[in-house]
């Protein structure tokens, strides 16, 4: 897979035909869909997380750089990683490359934030979540 050798999480996708528009390729809006299913799945296979309200996450930011058309029918792969790690949130990655040409077709990030929904106020990541993502991604993350 090139470019995706940093990546220890990398998800398999298809672009289908109803995540085309009028050009004929995968609208941008889709885009922050397979990002959002690799996040979860990295959520889930890394941290164990089901139930995102239980897990104190919520989306802060996102951003994404589209780099070359991807059509229906498509396959890619899409690499996600946590990226950087502070006391209150964290930086996740991503990256997706098609499997045909292995051309890169987007660059993206998002930051999570630790957050409570019952006062309505970020918290403090929790260090069962620091653990598992460091043990996963194999190195640890400077709460700064």
């Amino acid at each position: 897979m090139p470019d995706l050798d940093d990546f220890r999480m990398v998800v398999p996708f298809r672009a289908r035909f109803r995540d085309t528009d009028g050009m004929g390729h995968v609208n941008n809006a889709v885009f922050f869909t397979y990002c959002e299913e690799a996040r979860a799945a990295y959520f889930r296979e890394v941290a164990r997380v089901t139930n995102y309200r239980q897990a104190s996450i919520i989306l802060a930011h996102a951003a994404c750089d589209f780099r070359s058309p991807l059509v229906a029918g498509e396959e890619f792969d899409l690499g996600v990683r946590v990226e950087r790690m502070g006391r209150k949130s964290f930086e996740m990655a991503y990256r997706a490359h098609a499997r045909s040409d292995g051309r890169l077709l987007l660059e993206a990030g998002s930051v999570q934030v630790a957050y409570n929904y019952e006062t309505d106020r970020s918290i403090l990541v929790p260090e069962e979540f620091r653990r598992q993502v460091e043990m996963f991604e194999g190195h640890s993350f400077s709460a700064g």
